[in-house]
């Protein structure tokens, strides 16, 4: 396997996830990757969605060569919509959505893959967060058990003290219950946002 075509590879990877976010706004979630690069697209007139696609059926092509790992099917999980459906309406989510946001393995993933893929072992194909993917599904799925993990049963309770303590009041208690309840209805969501848009 030669670098230089890996490194080619992963350089049109890059390239088709930011040329994809200009033609759909907040496809790519983030990117820590060479600001060049990222300058480079977003002075480019926009581009061809046929053109794009043409160029990712190139790309999946020659992976083989690579010696790299096929890139895996996705199907949408409710974790992935879960955050901003449910954690809008009810006040016992705020607990939810503290340890979603801050739990080990959602952002701090980002920062170890920083750190340890990119900066040691030069993956910089791990600069770029695309939605809908199999990496990305896998972080959010996680981060809606921030607060399952972090806290475990009995987090009602800690989460009426820890919000009572900045003037929220809720009935912790019931709250976990609630959601004990409800957990079956995830799914929905998701079915409902496929009927939606189908």
């Amino acid at each position: 396997m030669s670098c230089d075509l890996v490194r080619d590879i992963v350089r049109e990877y890059l390239l088709l996830g930011l040329w994809f976010d200009r033609l759909i706004k907040g496809f790519v979630d983030a990117y820590t990757g060479d600001g060049a690069l990222r300058r480079q697209v977003d002075n480019e007139p926009r581009p061809d969605p046929a053109v794009l696609a043409r160029r990712a059926a190139a790309l999946r092509a020659e992976l083989p060569a690579t010696g790299l790992p096929a890139p895996a099917s996705w199907m949408p999980t409710c974790g992935l919509w879960s955050a901003a459906g449910a954690c809008r309406h009810r006040m016992g989510n705020l607990a939810h959505l503290a340890a979603y946001e801050a739990h080990p393995g959602h952002y701090t993933e980002r920062c170890l893959k920083e750190a340890g893929l990119v900066g040691t072992e030069h993956h910089v194909e791990q600069t770029i967060f695309l939605v809908n993917t199999p990496q990305y599904l896998m972080a959010e799925g996680l981060a809606d058990l921030g607060l399952r993990a972090a806290v475990g049963p009995g987090w009602g309770p800690w989460a009426q003290e820890i919000l009572g303590d900045v003037g929220l009041r809720m009935d912790g208690e019931l709250t976990e219950r609630l959601e004990a309840a409800s957990v079956g209805l995830s799914g929905v969501q998701q079915d409902a946002a496929l009927i939606l848009h189908d």
